[in-house]
């Protein structure tokens, strides 16, 4: 058996117990009585089994079904939420002020406008929400008010277009084919751009090839920088540096080096060409919009006239200008900029052509 050990005393404590032991009463308990046995229990207990209502389990029920229904809608509000939102390509409007010239053609093209579809010339003056096509074989190059010059190589179809908030800029609409673009440093608030189905890409001042194809676009970068962006696939914004590329299609964007070289020098050719027509491009300020043939004689306080060229076209217009060796014709259906030694003769419409 455990030794039982003495519990210690307090003495502190044992000075105190005489008192507590006045103030505080021993407890006492009442005596038994017979009576307590004859009297109904303050709690009864009932022998009886619960039964569910039969309205319950459909109850239950509806409560599963109200809180599915919560739970579907808070995780599709989540989703909604958080999920990354898809990028959209730059609003643009094709009735913006734009005027590109073009200032070197090989082969044949074709610019489609709502008057309908006519061949492309060299001096013509396009606006925004002009369509360019170019065959097999063929080559343009435009060069746009600011310094841009834009070339479509062959087989390309592209619409020339603005930003859609007031400012100044350009953006090229490519649905297929190869453009290649020298772009000067832009003045404040002025915008350049690319836009396919599957990709955008914008720049401050570079050279940079835009190759659309069916499922993918890719971006080379010859001098400068280019920011592109994936329309499909990741939707990432990439920062493409010289000598390199991107290509960006519906399932992956793949980057990766290239040498460019023959962009740099090509894109020295295509300034060239434009610098041909530098003197006679600031005349393009001159020109009025003119519906009809009554606006132009109005506007321009001259009659009509015919300009007979030598590879066999006929203008029907007015001469608004002339400078750097070429005459600025507009006419009702466009403007064109005219070498001087491709006139063959010019004679007011009103004339009687004798034989």
């Amino acid at each position: 058996m455990a030794e039982i050990h003495e519990i210690e005393r307090n003495p502190e404590f044992d000075a105190y117990l005489p008192l507590f032991k006045e103030k505080v009463a021993e407890p006492t308990f009442p005596d038994f009585s017979d009576e307590w046995l004859n009297r109904a229990p303050r709690i009864q207990l009932e022998d009886t089994t619960m039964v569910a209502s039969p309205n319950t389990h459909n109850k239950k029920k509806i409560y599963f079904s109200a809180a599915a229904t919560l739970l579907i809608a808070v995780s599709a509000a989540l989703f909604t939420i958080f999920r990354q939102s898809a990028p959209e390509a730059p609003a643009v409007s094709h009735t913006g002020k734009l005027k590109a010239v073009v200032v070197f053609l090989k082969g044949e093209a074709s610019k489609v406008t709502a008057d309908g579809s006519v061949a492309l010339h060299s001096g013509d003056i396009l606006g925004a929400g002009t369509k360019i096509i170019t065959g097999p074989g063929s080559m343009v190059d435009l060069a746009f008010e600011g310094g841009a010059i834009v070339r479509l190589r062959e087989s390309t179809d592209v619409v020339l277009a603005t930003p859609a908030d007031p400012g100044k800029g350009i953006y090229i609409e490519q649905s297929n084919g190869k453009t290649l673009h020298l772009v000067k440093k832009l003045d404040a608030g002025a915008q350049h751009g690319s836009i396919s189905p599957t990709a955008v890409a914008s720049v401050r001042g570079t050279i940079y090839e835009f190759n659309v194809e069916s499922d993918a676009t890719t971006v080379v970068v010859a001098e400068g920088m280019v920011e592109a962006t994936g329309m499909k696939g990741k939707t990432e914004t990439h920062i493409i540096e010289a000598n390199r590329e991107i290509r960006l299609s519906d399932n992956l964007d793949q980057p990766s080096d290239r040498k460019s070289e023959g962009l740099v020098e090509e894109a020295a050719e295509m300034q060239r060409n434009a610098d041909a027509f530098a003197e006679a491009s600031s005349l393009t300020g001159e020109l009025q919009e003119a519906k009809s043939e009554e606006d132009l004689k109005r506007i321009y306080q001259q009659e009509i006239e015919l300009i007979t060229l030598t590879d066999g076209r006929v203008l029907r217009g007015v001469v608004v200008a002339q400078s750097g060796g070429k005459l600025l014709v507009q006419t009702v259906q466009g403007s064109h900029f005219v070498d001087e030694n491709s006139v063959k003769n010019i004679r007011y419409a009103t004339e009687t052509v004798t034989q």
